[in-house]
């Protein structure tokens, strides 16, 4: 790592020292700021870097995420896994913004989970990831539209032992909030 890199790395730790002493925790906005200049030194010349100083300051990012985890752990998993994927893989991620890298996991980690709700209640995608981004305050935008969108004949026909028609919607209403928000909501912060 260049000396230039390790200046701007060791300000940015002391920086975060002196803001964690106002901040009782690490967020969202700082990881990427922080993983935003790890990145410019993953694009420097392999010539330029000190393997020692560059796997301190890796331990010290992963320290960090880690905090976060305490907090966030759904997130701040994600967030690992796209460090350890970015140091296996350096070449891959050349050149790349880390926001946008870490918000198309974010969102292809949500919409996945979309889809296994779907799957389950025989729903519309796109209905059920708008209801999921429009969620707010524990309310549904129009929970009727998603009960009479749901396709209860399906269900019926496609399952060994259906609900009656009234505690299905019931439950797929309790489980849109309970399953799929709780596994969700973690990934919007």
């Amino acid at each position: 790592m260049s000396v230039k890199i390790y200046k701007w790395f060791e300000k940015f730790i002391c920086d975060y020292e002196l803001v964690s002493l106002v901040k009782t925790r690490v967020d969202y906005e700082y990881i990427v700021e922080m993983l935003r200049g790890f990145m410019d030194t993953i694009n420097q010349d392999d010539e330029d870097t000190d393997d020692v100083q560059f796997s301190v300051d890796v331990a010290q990012i992963k320290q960090i995420i880690l905090e976060y985890s305490n907090s966030n752990p759904k997130l701040g998993k994600l967030i690992a896994d796209i460090l350890d994927d970015i140091l296996k893989q350096k070449e891959k991620y050349v050149c790349q913004d880390i926001s946008v890298i870490i918000n198309v996991a974010r969102y292809g980690a949500i919409d996945s989970e979309i889809q296994r709700f779907v799957d389950k209640w025989y729903l519309d995608f796109d209905e059920v990831k708008y209801e999921a981004y429009n969620y707010h305050d524990g309310k549904l935008q129009n929970e009727t539209k998603l009960k009479e969108n749901a396709d209860y004949a399906k269900y019926k026909e496609e399952t060994e032992a259906p609900l009656a028609k009234f505690l299905f919607y019931t439950e797929l209403i309790e489980a849109f909030h309970k399953d799929l928000m709780e596994e969700i909501a973690p990934l919007f912060a």
